[in-house]
């Protein structure tokens, strides 16, 4: 099935590209073992920025507003669904293109990394701006996405192809930042390559473009314009800190061979995923928060926007607990980001 708009019934049909890693013929499990490696030394090198930060409980009417969207699902009291957040401040969930390449180490990260700018902005209230306004456009509420892979996959030293890894890809959050789509210096680039459509931001449309920026070029020209660092990125490996960060509002990339199928239908009328043993899915995806049904079981939100609008999976907590258990996920979160400051009224 294409990655079109389709009902949440037939979301597990959807199929669109991959690229976690660096070669289709490495083992997942020799996937993982990279990843773990090089999260070690990243951490061990610059500890404060791997290590999960105190968070104060949020009360505020913009937090009530949410609980209210909440209610509003059939959701019980214990949910920290952060899917809804856009939906909450825009009446309508953000929905970019589909990606087009191998490209979803960063395609399902900028998404879950916009959506905890909007929560540190506009449900925290943070003294700090978002990036921009607009879903598409130079005035983008996400930052140029096929830089940050470039970004990403150079510390790989992966040039050609289209995969990337999880933990490189953070490495780059953490260390490089990111660039506005509206920086004069993209766009100057950009303009020379007749992709400055509305459509083009956070991702282009153009294959050959977003593969210029993913194999290096424009890296250096573009670096010294970059800020608005990710502070906070604890990796997480099991399922209580899971739910722990979630009820923080910090999302989760996840890397793993992980395939979804659809497994049943819940009484209160939504579709019930999990693992699919008779596939596999070299691909990252991101954990967006939870929900708690009418009888009390708790469901994970996996988010897999970046092949179509509306593909977010419901997997039971316990099917969760065993990918953890059982060594099957990298799992990255995304904590606090140095947006920009605010200015403050005299």
């Amino acid at each position: 099935m294409t990655n079109q708009s389709v009902p949440d019934s037939d979301i597990h049909l959807v199929r669109g590209p991959m690229g976690w890693g660096d070669d289709d013929t490495t083992p997942i499990d020799k996937r993982h073992d990279h990843e773990s490696r090089l999260f070690d030394k990243l951490a061990s090198d610059m500890p404060v920025a791997y290590r999960a930060r105190d968070s104060v409980e949020v009360n505020n009417p913009m937090m009530d507003r949410l609980r209210k969207l909440h209610d509003s699902k059939g959701y019980a009291a214990d949910s920290y669904d952060l899917t809804l957040i856009d939906e909450m401040i825009y009446g309508k969930r953000l929905t970019w293109l589909p990606q087009k390449t191998g490209s979803c180490v960063i395609s399902n990260t900028f998404r879950p990394w916009t959506r905890r700018a909007l929560y540190e902005v506009v449900i925290k209230g943070d003294a700090e701006e978002l990036l921009g306004r607009n879903e598409f456009s130079t005035n983008n509420l996400s930052f140029y996405a096929p830089f940050s892979y470039g970004c990403g996959r150079r510390r790989g030293n992966l040039k050609g192809g289209d995969g990337g890894w999880c933990e490189e890809q953070y490495e780059s959050l953490i260390k490089d930042g990111v660039i506005l789509c509206n920086n004069g210096k993209l766009l100057e680039i950009l303009t020379k390559l007749n992709c400055t459509a509305d459509k083009d931001f956070p991702e282009p449309q153009n294959d050959s473009v977003y593969r210029r920026f993913q194999n290096w070029e424009f890296l250096d020209t573009l670096l010294p314009f970059t800020d608005f660092r990710l502070l906070e990125s604890p990796r997480v490996t099991d399922i209580d800190n899971h739910l722990a960060l979630n009820k923080q509002f910090k999302p989760m990339s996840v890397c793993s061979g992980i395939a979804i199928h659809k497994i049943g239908q819940h009484k209160d009328g939504f579709p019930i995923h999990a693992q699919n043993p008779r596939d596999s899915w070299a691909h990252c995806m991101s954990f967006q928060g939870y929900f708690t049904a009418s009888d009390g079981k708790v469901y994970i939100r996996l988010s897999n926007e970046s092949w179509g609008p509306n593909i977010i999976y419901n997997i039971p907590v316990e099917e969760v607990s065993r990918w953890y258990s059982r060594k099957l996920v990298t799992v990255q979160a995304i904590g606090e980001i140095d947006l920009p400051d605010s200015v403050p009224l005299l």
